[in-house]
């Protein structure tokens, strides 16, 4: 029994430093790894860099070494300033809807130079005037971009390509002018103005739309329109057939070629007009955007109409055309919004 004692007691010794062992062992590791953490993450290097600037938000950790400029920005720099340095010497001629010179209107030459890819480009405006000719011209001038505008009282000029006729070449000289057409008014008068915003079927069933007020009518209208898609449901993305087509009874329609529409033609209208767009047609597009003059079959009332047809809306569209409409017989169609009719 004592021996037993004294056993038990001797392991009671050995389990109390081995216990004594662990904790001092366990103690001693923790504060050198704590230490190798702070001498990586904390170096006498790093303590100088601001922490928006600190390693871990450099790519894999890693401080470059230097700022590198991209070669490729000199370059690019000397295309600009050559663009930059040529020269814009503008000759031009200005002339009304007849062929009539504009004399004494004021011309506005806007020249652009780059400055970058994130600025904005500097801008500045010459400005002359053109001569009993309608003729102008603006020289000693260089930079990347030039655009002109004439403007007159009693004209409208139309910042679009189609009035401006650049010889051949597109270099203008004294001989050989650029050619801008403005119009000149003749007087607006009340203009109803309508829109079509209603529902297109889209399997040849026709629609009648009264031109005055834009909406559908079950019968009677002065528009008729007939939209076809093959297949009627689309698969949006996927090209299909489609064909739409307007008529307007005992009148007609022409397709817009002026670059002011604001005088309907005398004549040269077709009762119907049938646009086709079969899958595999060049430009093929489900979209539509053209204008058209009309006259009327009762009163012989002249307007125009633009047609803004999305074609593969899933389900069919609903907005259609806007209208402009001389009820009293004239085939003016200037308009002025202060004396708009709205139906």
């Amino acid at each position: 029994m004592k021996n037993r004692s004294k056993l038990f007691g001797v392991m009671i010794a050995i389990l109390l430093l081995l216990c004594g062992w662990w904790l001092w062992k366990s103690k001693e590791e923790p504060a050198s790894e704590n230490a190798s953490k702070f001498s990586t993450a904390n170096s006498a290097s790093d303590k100088a860099v601001p922490p928006s600037l600190s390693p871990s938000s450099y790519p894999n950790g890693l401080r470059p070494i230097k700022n590198i400029v991209d070669p490729k920005v000199g370059e690019i720099e000397k295309v600009w300033a050559f663009q930059n340095a040529q020269n814009q010497d503008f000759y031009g001629q200005v002339i009304d809807q007849n062929g009539q010179p504009v004399v004494n209107a004021q011309v506005a030459g806007n020249m652009a130079w780059i400055q970058g890819v994130d600025v904005g480009e500097k801008t500045k405006t010459y400005t002359t005037e053109t001569d009993s000719n309608g003729e102008f011209q603006l020289t000693g001038i260089s930079g990347w971009n030039l655009g002109v505008v004439p403007h007159k009282a009693g004209y409208e000029f139309a910042i679009i390509s189609s009035t401006l006729k650049l010889p051949h070449g597109g270099k203008t000289s004294p001989s050989s002018r650029a050619i801008l057409t403005m119009w000149k008014l003749q007087g607006a008068q009340p203009i109803i103005m309508a829109r079509i915003h209603a529902y297109i079927p889209c399997d040849g069933t026709p629609t009648l739309f009264d031109l005055a007020t834009g909406k559908r009518v079950a019968s009677g209208g002065s528009l008729t329109v007939r939209l076809s898609r093959d297949p009627v449901d689309i698969v949006r993305g996927k090209p299909f057939n489609w064909q739409l087509t307007l008529e307007i009874a005992g009148g007609g329609l022409q397709e817009i070629a002026d670059l002011y529409p604001n005088e309907a033609p005398v004549d040269g209208y077709q009762q119907t007009i049938t646009v086709n767009m079969p899958v595999g047609t060049t430009n093929w597009s489900p979209d539509l955007q053209k204008g058209y003059y009309f006259i009327t079959g009762n009163r012989q009332e002249f307007g125009r109409i633009n047609v803004d047809l999305t074609g593969d809306f899933q389900p069919p569209p609903t907005s259609f055309a806007d209208i402009w409409f001389n009820s009293s017989g004239s085939r003016d169609l200037e308009s002025d919004p202060a004396q708009a009719i709205k139906p």
